[in-house]
C-alpha cells in the first residue's frame, strides 16, 4: 500500500515560513506460499508428468506463436547488434523491439508511409524546439494521445533549442531520439503500446548518439531522400485565432501543412483567443477518422475558405498542401498547452489523481533511463562522492537551482532583485529539513548532497558549496566536448532522478519531473523553494 500526506513545520520549523513536503512511502508483500507444496506432496507420478507436458506445450507455444502474431508474421533476416554480422537465421522481427507489431516492413525506406501497416491507426506529433523538459512534456502528452484515440505514435527527433543548451554563438547540435535515453522496450511494454520513431520508417535522418549502437539497414544506404508532406491539424491556429506557416522536418525531408481543429476541443473557460484544449477532448476527435469524428460529435466543420487564406499567407514550396487524412493523424506541437479535462484545475504533472486523463501516471511515470545512459550517470556521482567504480552508491538528496528565466519573481516594489529570493541559504534549510525527514524513515544520507544550477555567477555557486552541497560542473568534466551538448541536460536530469531526496524551484518544468520521479521511483521525500521564500531572521 502506498500512502503520502503533506508535512507542515509552519509552526515548529525555525528556518523557513511556508513549508511542505510530500513523503511517499510503501511496503510490499509477495503472495503467500503456503499452498505451493500441494502439488508435489500430494499428486501422483502420472499427474505430475502430464502437468509437467502441459507445461511444455504451452511454453513451446508462447514462444514460438505468439511472436507470430504479435509480429505481424514479418519474417526477415535478422540483423545481429552484438556482433555486427548477419546471423543466416530467419526469425520474425518488425524492426526495434520497442516497434513490434507496428510495421508492415523495416529497414529504411523512400517514404516514411512504406513500413506503415494498412491495418493500422497512426499519429505524428513532435515537440517543437523548447528546453528539453517542456519538450519531453509534449511527447508524453502525444504518446498518451495516441494511446487514447487507439492509434500509434510516431516520434520526430528532438530538435536542439540554442539557448536552453547554452550553445556558443554559431555552435549547433543534432537532434536527439527519444530512444537514445530512454529504455523504449520497457516503456513500450509498460504502457502496451508499441512505439515507432521516424528512423523506423525513413533514415537514418540523424547522427547517431555517443552511447547508442550503430543502427544500420543491413539492405543497402539509401542516400537521398524525396520530399514528401503530410497534413496536420493546428491547436495553434484554433487556440489563438491566427496562422501557422508549413514546419519543415529537415531530416526526414518532410513538410507538414496545418488546418485549424474544430474549436469545440477547446475548454469551455478558455476560448479563442487565449484558447486551451483538453486532451480528452482531442483523444474522442482523433480516435476515428477527424472528419467523422466531427459529424458523429456535432463539430463544426473546416472553414475551407479560411484555411486557404492562410495558406497563402505560407512561405512558398514546391509541393501542393495537402489536408489532414484519416490513417496518420497530425498534430502541432501546441499540444504542450492542453490541459486533461474541460473544467480541470490544478498542476498537471503534479497532480496524483489517478485517472485516464492524467499523462504522467498514466505514460510519464514509466519511462525510464536507458542502462547505459544511467551507469554513465552513476559514475559521476561516484567521481563526485569520491567512490571507486563499481562501488555502490549511498543515499543522496538532489538539489536543482533554477534562477536564470525565473527572477523576475525575485524583483521588489522599486523593481529590484531581492537577493534573499531564491538564495543558497534557502535551498540549504530546505535541504536540511529533507534530509531530517528522510533519516526519520530511516534513510541516512550523510554528507552527500549533489546540486544542479544553470547559475553562472562563480559567488552563488560557491554559496551553495557553503550549504554543504557538491556541484557537478559539466565545464570542469567537459561533458558537452566528450559525450554533446545535450548531456549536460540529459545527465543533470538522471542526478535529481536518483536520489532519495529532492530540493526542487518551484516553476521549473525540471524540478516537478524530478519531484515525480524521485517520488515514484524512489519513494523519496520532495521539497520546493518558492521565489517568494525567505529565511526567518
Amino acid at each position: 500500500e502506498t500512502f503520502a500526506y503533506a508535512y507542515d513545520e509552519e509552526a515548529e520549523s525555525e528556518h523557513i515560513d511556508a513549508f511542505e513536503v510530500t513523503l511517499l512511502a510503501g511496503t510490499m508483500s509477495g503472495p503467500s506460499v503456503s499452498g505451493m507444496t500441494t502439488l508435489k506432496r500430494f499428486a501422483s507420478p502420472r499427474i505430475v508428468a502430464l502437468v509437467s507436458l502441459t507445461f511444455i506445450i504451452v511454453s513451446f507455444s508462447l514462444v514460438v506463436l505468439l511472436p507470430l502474431d504479435f509480429a505481424s508474421n514479418i519474417i526477415v533476416p535478422y540483423w545481429n547488434k552484438a556482433s555486427d554480422l548477419w546471423t543466416g537465421e530467419h526469425v520474425v522481427m518488425t524492426g526495434r523491439e520497442a516497434a513490434r507489431g507496428a510495421l508492415a516492413d523495416v529497414g529504411m525506406k523512400e517514404s516514411f508511409r512504406t513500413n506503415l501497416r494498412k491495418d493500422a491507426g497512426y499519429l505524428v506529433s513532435w515537440g517543437g524546439s523548447a528546453g528539453w523538459t517542456n519538450v519531453l512534456f509534449t511527447q508524453l502528452k502525444h504518446i498518451h494521445l495516441a494511446k487514447m484515440s487507439h492509434r500509434i505514435p510516431i516520434i520526430l527527433p528532438t530538435i536542439p533549442h540554442v539557448q536552453h543548451l547554452a550553445l556558443p554563438a554559431g555552435q549547433s547540435a543534432q537532434p536527439m531520439l527519444m530512444s537514445d535515453i530512454f529504455d523504449f522496450p520497457r516503456f513500450s511494454q509498460s504502457i502496451g503500446i508499441p512505439l515507432l520513431e521516424m528512423e523506423d520508417l525513413k533514415g537514418p535522418s540523424i547522427a547517431r548518439g555517443p552511447l547508442e549502437v550503430e543502427r544500420e539497414d543491413p539492405r543497402g544506404t539509401i542516400t537521398e531522400f524525396p520530399w514528401e508532406t503530410l497534413g496536420c491539424w493546428s491547436l495553434m491556429q484554433t487556440s489563438q485565432n491566427n496562422t501557422e506557416a508549413p514546419w519543415f522536418f529537415e531530416g526526414g525531408r518532410m513538410k507538414l501543412d496545418f488546418t485549424p481543429m474544430p474549436s469545440s476541443v477547446l475548454m469551455p473557460e478558455y476560448p479563442a483567443p487565449y484558447g486551451l484544449a483538453a486532451l480528452t477532448n482531442l483523444g474522442r476527435l482523433l480516435e476515428y477518422h477527424p472528419q467523422d469524428s466531427i459529424a458523429k460529435f456535432g463539430m463544426p466543420q473546416v472553414n475551407e475558405t479560411e484555411v486557404e487564406q492562410q495558406r497563402m499567407w505560407h512561405p512558398g514550396w514546391n509541393l501542393p498542401p495537402v489536408d489532414p487524412e484519416n490513417d496518420i493523424a497530425c498534430i502541432d506541437a501546441y499540444l504542450y498547452y492542453t490541459l486533461p479535462t474541460d473544467g480541470y484545475e490544478g498542476q498537471q504533472w503534479l497532480d496524483r489523481e489517478d485517472d485516464d486523463a492524467n499523462t504522467w501516471m498514466r505514460i510519464g511515470t514509466h519511462l525510464h533511463w536507458r542502462q547505459d545512459v544511467q551507469d554513465l550517470a552513476d559514475q559521476y556521482i561516484r567521481n563526485a562522492f569520491g567512490l571507486n567504480h563499481g562501488e555502490r552508491i549511498p543515499p543522496y538528496i538532489s538539489v536543482h537551482v533554477r534562477r536564470t528565466d525565473l527572477m523576475w519573481g525575485c524583483k521588489n516594489d522599486a523593481g529590484e532583485i531581492d537577493l534573499d529570493c531564491l538564495s543558497p541559504a534557502l535551498y540549504g534549510a530546505r535541504a536540511r529539513e529533507v534530509k531530517e525527514l528522510l533519516l526519520g524513515a530511516g534513510v541516512d544520507i550523510g554528507e552527500h548532497i549533489v546540486v544542479t544550477t544553470d547559475e553562472t555567477d562563480p559567488v552563488y555557486r560557491a554559496a551553495l558549496l557553503a550549504e554543504g552541497m557538491t556541484l557537478i560542473d559539466h565545464g570542469i568534466c567537459e561533458t558537452a566536448d566528450i559525450y554533446g551538448p545535450w548531456w549536460p541536460t540529459i545527465l543533470d536530469a538522471v542526478f535529481l532522478a536518483g536520489a532519495a531526496g529532492f530540493v526542487g524551484t518551484e516553476g521549473s518544468t525540471m524540478s516537478e519531473i524530478a519531484i515525480r520521479r524521485v517520488e515514484d521511483w524512489n519513494g523519496g521525500v520532495t521539497a520546493q523553494v518558492h521565489q517568494w521564500d525567505r529565511l526567518r531572521s
